[in-house]
């Protein structure tokens, strides 16, 4: 090869590698939270709840009130890491819904059991069907639904007391 050629493809690779770290820190910078440029109407719903056989839709999940919906799993590290957290929501008495995403029933149901359960009502994915309608990408993600049952922030990752205060509280007040 002529010199030519060797500088032209080190300056190609120097261009490609400068752009693909700039935009995973620009991903970087966005992962955690994702507010919607627009409102984002809710998918429409019908699965099973986890405790019974009953149908959740998406009726179910439009209140008068702004609502949370967590999208957790019995396997998810994370979503255990949070759950302390999602458990003082209920107390303050604040509406979670949960989705639980590609887990087993039973341990679902047990994790519950022994951790507490803060959700009021519990969709039942187990095979991430619902959860794609939402845009789920994994877990843990949080939800703001607001009265006219539009989807207003979505949060990737570990909502802790920070992040709460920084993205939900103000709808809370």
């Amino acid at each position: 090869m002529n010199n030519k050629v060797i500088k032209l493809l080190v300056l190609v690779s120097i261009v490609g590698i400068v752009t693909f770290t700039a935009v995973l820190g620009i991903e970087r910078q966005n992962a955690g939270h994702t507010t919607p440029d627009t409102l984002i109407p809710l998918p429409n719903l019908e699965a099973k709840d986890l405790f019974s056989a009953n149908t959740i839709t998406t009726q179910d999940l439009i209140s008068d009130q702004y609502r949370v919906m967590n999208v957790w799993a019995s396997w998810c590290g994370i979503c255990r890491d949070e759950h302390t957290f999602i458990m003082s929501l209920k107390q303050q008495g604040i509406d979670v819904i949960g989705l639980n995403y590609r887990d087993n029933k039973q341990e679902a149901l047990g994790y519950l059991e022994s951790e507490g359960n803060p959700y009021s009502k519990v969709i039942y994915d187990p095979d991430g069907i619902v959860s794609i309608d939402f845009g789920v990408i994994g877990t843990p993600e949080t939800y703001l639904i607001n009265p006219n049952g539009e989807i207003m922030i979505k949060f990737r990752g570990k909502l802790d007391q920070k992040q709460w205060n920084k993205h939900f509280a103000t709808y809370f007040k």
